[in-house]
This record gives structure tokens, C-alpha cells and sequence, in this order.
């Protein structure tokens, strides 16, 4: 990015919005700076990058002319006041937390509204999905399990847990681009087979989850298993057409049980199905797993 400080996770249209945007860590240091917070701070980035956000500017209420006491001020190191607005954003991807900072010069509040809709937007977007494929990603998923679970309805909520056999020897054939095609192809195909009050999500890596609800165990084994038939088969990508096998574990959620009891019995349930397909299919060690009589399902 030209002229702008960037943080990891700052989308490349962050540098050309007229808006000023600011990011900083969680210890308050900042760590993305554009070109519009140079313009309205009068600090170019290279000098606000890595410095403490509390050394440049705090954001105040209070007015010490007592003319505008609606107004926000951001008060500069030197003591001079800048009427902003301002919009606080909390960032939980799968890198480290960002909190952003959108501000305005509040001289200007027409000119800027519609674009910091759209930037608050897209910094929602950001943060509840997966930049690779586009689906759910852990934070967004995690919310809506236990939003899910605290829910009365006459259905089940129900969790599958997918992992990809035998991924890493994909990427190491054929590359990190190859194998990304791959997720992007399985991600499609969840898409494809799940309804839209489904939540689809890529946890990690090779891992994708699907929460959904279901009338009884029975229709948790055919939508295991119709998943499982789903999911396996070919991937077009760059490389050519490359075989997918897949290993689905899931399980019913318990009454009083918590979100990560759950979480841990599908595991469980996905990692029982990939070990029975011998080592080629384990391309990660078992996570920590709750030990639980509820129903599981596995399919091999």
C-alpha cells in the first residue's frame, strides 16, 4: 500500500478511503495508519506505525470552550482539539485482534457518511468470515453454536465436523495455491448442499464445520452421511483435477451441555472416522476431546 502503514488483516481499498482509519493492537500500539489519517492528523505513517495511539491523540467529549458539548474531539499530543466522529471497531480474525478506528473530521459529516457505512461494512464482513473462501470463520461460528444451543425449538441442534484426508501431501505436491483451490472447492460444495439457516464455517486449516438443526438421530446419520458421499470426489484446480476424501464426524447437542461440549464430541466422533482409514487420512495429531455417552456419529 502506498503511503499507508498496514496491519495484516487491512483490506487493500482501506488505503484510498476518504475516511481516516486507524488499527491498533490490543497493548494500544498502532499498526495501520492510511493515507486519510495522514491528511487529517498531520503525521505521516511512518512515524504513527508502532508508536502508542495514547502518544498521538485521545478521543474526548469534553469541550473546554463549552460551545460544543455534543461534539467529539480527538485531543492531540500538543493539546490542539479536532472536531471527529468516530466508529470503534473490535476485529476478532484469524490473525491478531485488530481495533480499528474509523474517524471523520466532523466539518465534513455529509461528504463522508455513505462511505463509512460501507466501511464499517465491510469491516464486519472482515471479521466474521474467512478470507480464503468466504464462509463463516471460527469467531462467527462460535457465536452462532452458543446462540444456537440457548434457542427452544422443536428440532436438534446438530454439529459436523469435516477435515480433509491426506491434505498436507496436496500442498506439499503441489503447492500452497493448489491446495488453497482445493478449500475453495470444498467450501463451494458445503455451500451447495446446506441450507441458508445453516452455518457453514471453515475453522482452520482443513477443517470446516456445519451447524445445523435436525428432527432425530436418524436424520443426522443420513445428513452425515449424504455429506460425507457430497464432499469426497474431484477438485478442478490449476494442477489438474486432484481427488478429495473426507472424514465427518458429528453429534446432537445435549440438553444444559455447553457450546464446546459439543464441539468436542464431533471432533471426537471425525477423528474416530479418520483413524479408522489408517494413517494417509491423519494429517493432524487429536485435539483435546471430551469424554461424553451422548450420540455421536462417525463415517468411514
Amino acid at each position: 500500500m502506498t503511503g499507508a502503514g498496514s496491519a495484516g488483516d487491512a483490506p487493500d481499498a482501506f488505503d484510498a478511503c476518504p475516511l481516516a482509519i486507524v488499527g491498533s493492537d490490543t497493548d494500544g500500539c498502532v499498526s495501520y495508519w492510511n493515507a486519510s489519517a495522514e491528511t487529517l492528523f498531520g503525521m505521516p505513517a511512518g512515524r504513527a506505525v508502532g508508536a502508542r495511539l495514547a502518544d498521538l491523540f485521545v478521543l474526548t467529549n469534553r469541550d473546554p470552550t463549552g460551545r460544543f458539548p455534543e461534539r467529539e474531539w480527538a485531543r492531540m499530543s500538543d493539546g490542539a482539539l479536532l472536531p471527529v466522529e468516530s466508529v470503534r471497531w473490535v476485529a476478532h480474525g484469524a490473525g491478531p485482534t485488530t481495533i480499528w478506528l474509523l474517524l471523520q473530521d466532523a466539518r465534513h459529516r455529509a461528504a463522508y457518511e455513505h462511505e463509512r457505512d460501507r466501511t464499517v461494512a465491510r469491516l464486519w464482513r472482515q471479521a466474521r468470515s474467512d478470507p480464503l473462501t468466504g464462509l463463516a470463520n471460527r469467531y462467527e461460528f462460535e457465536e452462532r453454536l452458543a446462540e444456537a444451543i440457548s434457542v427452544e425449538s422443536g428440532t436438534l441442534v446438530a454439529l459436523a465436523v469435516i477435515d480433509l484426508d491426506g491434505f498436507k501431501p496436496i500442498n506439499d505436491t503441489h503447492g500452497h495455491a493448489v491446495g488453497d483451490e482445493v478449500l475453495v472447492g470444498v467450501s463451494e460444495r458445503l455451500r451447495s448442499m446446506t441450507r441458508s439457516t445453516d452455518t457453514v464455517a471453515r475453522l482452520g486449516g482443513d477443517e470446516f464445520a456445519v451447524l445445523t438443526r435436525l428432527r432425530g438421530g436418524r436424520s443426522l446419520e443420513r445428513f452425515t452421511e449424504r455429506m460425507s458421499r457430497a464432499l469426497s470426489g474431484e477438485v478442478a484446480t490449476a494442477a489438474g483435477r486432484i481427488a478429495v476424501q473426507v472424514s465427518v464426524g458429528a453429534a446432537l447437542a445435549e440438553p444444559g451441555a455447553a457450546p464446546i461440549d459439543l464441539v468436542r464430541r464431533a471432533d471426537k466422533a471425525m477423528y474416530l472416522s479418520k483413524i479408522t482409514k489408517g494413517p494417509g487420512a491423519q494429517s493432524r495429531p487429536p485435539r483435546r476431546r471430551g469424554v461424553s455417552t451422548g450420540e455421536l456419529t462417525t463415517v468411514t
